[in-house]
């Protein structure tokens, strides 16, 4: 899936022969769908693997991205919840839950609010999100990964992607709850039209943008050991 997402992006910056890589890109488009999906109770959804029957987190990225049809969405975010989803966390896939014991990536656990958000879905999306914001530490700060059953950082922290994360869903969220077409577009289209969203004219962009969320850094609500 990644690799269509790199050619359908050397595409629009102009890298190598735009046919070509189209050419290529639909290719693989067309054989993940062969051979990626899977049908349960009449709901088709993305599989981690052609050799899997499991889910990745990383399917939450196919129909942001562009790459999934509509069709696919719906079962593919299903599914994903069913089985790595922990209240508003979400696991990256069964094995690193399950075998290697890891806790829920922030960043999967906003992949599925941006999900949701292109489905049109934002009262669950604003929900979630304002379950993770609970979470920050009394900075406001997060680490790579949580335990969902008591609050605790896991892995690296403070953790960059977590808050790449926590930024484009804030701005992907507040912008669109102001036009309804844009939730309809991949992430392509939507993020081109923001500005700043990494480093820290990202982070006061994002505070500037959703004013709401300045006071969580000093709630009681989030939890941080020790």
């Amino acid at each position: 899936m990644m690799a269509w997402v790199a050619l359908q992006r050397a595409s629009a910056l102009g890298l190598g022969r735009g046919k070509d890589l189209e050419a290529v890109s639909d290719e693989i488009q067309k054989q993940v769908i062969e051979k990626g999906i899977k049908e349960e109770n009449g709901r088709e959804y993305l599989l981690e693997s052609y050799e899997s029957n499991d889910v990745d987190a990383g399917g939450l990225l196919g129909f942001t991205s562009g790459f999934l049809q509509e069709r696919y969405a719906s079962g593919t975010r299903e599914q994903i919840e069913k089985h790595l989803a922990a209240g508003p966390f979400v696991y990256r896939n069964q094995e690193q839950r399950y075998q290697w014991k890891e806790g829920a990536f922030l960043l999967c656990s906003f992949w599925r609010i941006n999900h949701l958000i292109r489905e049109g879905e934002m009262s669950a999306a604003e929900d979630l999100l304002k379950e993770i914001l609970k979470h920050a530490s009394p900075l406001g700060l997060y680490a790579e990964e949580m335990d969902p059953a008591t609050g605790e950082f896991m892995g690296n922290f403070p953790q960059g992607f977590s808050h790449l994360g926590l930024i484009m869903t804030i701005l992907n969220l507040e912008a669109a709850k102001k036009d309804s077409r844009y939730s309809a577009m991949p992430d392509e289209k939507k993020f081109s039209r923001l500005g700043a969203t990494v480093g820290w004219k990202g982070v006061v962009s994002g505070f500037l943008r959703v004013p709401g969320t300045i006071p969580l850094l000093w709630s009681g609500q989030s939890k941080w050991p020790g």
